[in-house]
């Protein structure tokens, strides 16, 4: 029940920050403005790798709006840069496949890092989680060279 709330914080941040990070676009160069959401992006991970077990919402909550922050100064600028040459007939076209390719290559990112990490081989599991144990390795990795097939 608290993760979603922790959740909804990057959201609300991101509502909040669309027209700041319009404005602040007007007035600064579309690759500084990048730039700084992904400086400002960095910091959460590096904030995360101190939390423990114990770390509450309350600290969780701080590292979402820094998101929430920085992902609005990560997107809004290249996506204008993409499309600011396009006439507004077809903004909307452009628009729907920017969002298609964006959350489809996310997904199959986060598949194929799934994969390696919680489905691991024999050639690359160790690298990648060297205390877990090999409990079974899917069929399609064998096909290209990860371990043997299991039947």
């Amino acid at each position: 029940m608290k993760i979603g709330t922790v959740m909804l914080v990057a959201g609300v941040v991101k509502l909040a920050m669309a027209p700041v990070a319009v404005a602040l676009e007007r007035h600064l160069d579309a690759r500084l403005l990048t730039a700084g959401g992904f400086g400002l992006f960095a910091v959460r991970p590096v904030k995360s790798a101190f939390q423990t077990p114990q770390t509450g919402s309350a600290g969780m909550v701080w590292l979402q709006v820094v998101r929430g922050l920085a992902i609005m100064f990560c997107l809004l600028p290249p996506t204008r840069l993409a499309f600011g040459q396009l006439g507004s007939e077809k903004v909307p076209d452009a628009s729907g496949r920017f969002n298609l390719m964006r959350n489809l290559g996310g997904a199959i990112g986060l598949t194929l890092i799934e994969t390696l990490i919680y489905s691991p081989s024999a050639a690359i599991g160790p690298i990648f989680s060297p205390g877990c144990k090999r409990i079974w390795q899917p069929r399609g990795l064998a096909s290209f060279g990860f371990g043997e097939q299991v039947p």
